[in-house]
């Protein structure tokens, strides 16, 4: 099976490292003969895509049709060979699956934690950055208190093993179980490479001053996503790994409890959490790992968002602001990604509702944007580019939204006399061909 970097391959080499020293739920391809032994030995299984999130629970009953568990969803079907043509014809999104042992005798869990850990460079140490309980995956209700200590003793164990065999993995996310008997379980484990806007955000992060610029971002689960709708009343989802504004939706809490979801020019109303929580997964959460954000109040130019690209270029060892505009959002998105104007930041101000200064603005922009650049440099190798991702609210405050590492410059090309799309392609070429010279040294040595 190909993907070695897909959840296969990560358990097999903790399989290798780890032997029976930690407890690892079996895991083996999906195929139809795996299946039916998994329900004709009783054993509660998850099958999980090869990468993504998407994951479908089976709970085989003794003399009683087998029922697959999907969040609140369940389905009961005759026999084995009826369970595997509804996951071909109707549950299945991807090419390739897993399917997982669930170390229970049923699905009524006690425990299911996640645990986030990140390390600056590949040659420093893990620490434990984000940490949440997961609920509403049909594991039940909480009953046991699990020992956090001795979890992230073992996911510390876990994440250092696969950080050898990753290196240019720096943020990994590894979900423990604790079934009732206390017993401790890693039962998925999630690389975040540097194009993941999770692991992007802890590393901005990890820059005490750079936090207060960051809005409040966490892993979707169905906890995170309540606890910031509690806290911001909006918020906006993203998939992890993605560009364009594809899949990013907005989230409302309206005054009588429902919440809106926006998605392009598209409104949907969802009555209740639970209803919220099922369009979702159809929709969105079963292709890609997704990320909530608070969501920022921004600036409006004739009612509709705008934000700020700014491009940032190495210099020899200084990082450079080469390229800045704004875009304004086409009516009735809530992002920029679909621009119905460029403008230069000095008419973007002199349009908008926004209380903050050019002179202000233009320093706090370049500062966080050379600052952030540096970050994500030390943390991963080879960025010659940034595209930043600026809001600016409607109080004068400065957001960074996002970096892209492979930003398109074609938004550039004929704004405001071409003078930036020239800058920027000066760089692009001076550092290819410092890269190009490095690499011919670096085989001349060899």
């Amino acid at each position: 099976m190909k993907g070695i970097r897909g959840r296969y391959g990560q358990m097999k080499v903790l399989e290798q490292e780890l032997g029976s020293t930690v407890r690892l739920p079996e895991i083996r391809s999906f195929s139809k003969v795996n299946l039916n032994r998994s329900i004709l030995r009783q054993e509660v299984i998850s099958i999980k895509s090869l990468f993504g999130p998407q994951e479908i629970k089976v709970d085989p009953v003794s003399n009683s049709p087998s029922i697959i568990v999907n969040d609140n969803n369940q389905l009961s079907f005759a026999n084995s060979e009826e369970v595997y043509e509804y996951l071909i014809d109707h549950a299945f999104t991807k090419q390739h699956y897993v399917i997982q042992t669930v170390p229970v005798t049923n699905l009524s869990v006690p425990h299911h934690h996640r645990f986030t850990l990140h390390r600056i460079s590949s040659s420093a140490n893990w620490k434990v950055v984000h940490h949440t309980m997961i609920d509403g995956n049909g594991f039940g209700r909480i009953r046991y208190a699990i020992p956090i200590w001795k979890a992230i003793k073992l996911v510390k164990r876990i994440v250092y093993i696969l950080g050898k065999h990753y290196p240019s993995c720096n943020t990994i996310a590894v979900e423990v179980m604790q079934n009732k008997m206390g017993e401790l379980f890693i039962t998925d484990t999630v690389l975040h490479e540097r194009n993941s806007k999770w692991s992007q955000y802890l590393s901005l992060c990890s820059d005490r001053a750079l936090r207060s610029y960051m809005p409040k971002t966490e892993l979707f689960t169905n906890r995170s996503l309540k606890k910031l709708l509690g806290s911001y009343k909006q918020v906006v989802l993203k998939p992890c790994i993605g560009q364009q504004g594809k899949g990013i939706v907005k989230i409302t809490v309206l005054d009588d409890k429902t919440y809106e979801i926006h998605d392009k020019r598209k409104k949907t109303i969802e009555k209740n959490f639970t209803e919220l929580l099922c369009y979702l997964r159809e929709q969105y959460l079963n292709e890609n790992d997704y990320i909530v954000q608070q969501y920022i109040n921004i600036a409006k130019i004739d009612d509709r968002p705008f934000d700020v690209r700014v491009m940032t270029q190495i210099n020899e060892q200084e990082w450079i602001i080469t390229g800045k505009l704004v875009k304004v959002a086409a009516r009735e998105f809530f992002i920029s990604n679909r621009a119905s104007k460029l403008l230069t930041l000095d008419e973007a101000l002199r349009l908008s509702d926004s209380r903050i200064t050019l002179s202000k603005c233009e320093f706090l922009i370049d500062k966080i944007c050379r600052k952030s650049s540096m970050i994500l440099a030390n943390n991963y190798e080879g960025i010659t580019i940034i595209g930043f991702d600026v809001a600016i609210d409607n109080r004068g405050a400065v957001w960074i939204i996002e970096g892209n590492f492979a930003p398109s410059t074609a938004m550039f090309y004929k704004f405001d006399g071409n003078k930036a799309y020239e800058t920027i392609y000066k760089y692009i070429r001076k550092n290819k061909n410092r890269i190009s010279t490095l690499s011919n040294r670096e085989e001349e040595k060899t």
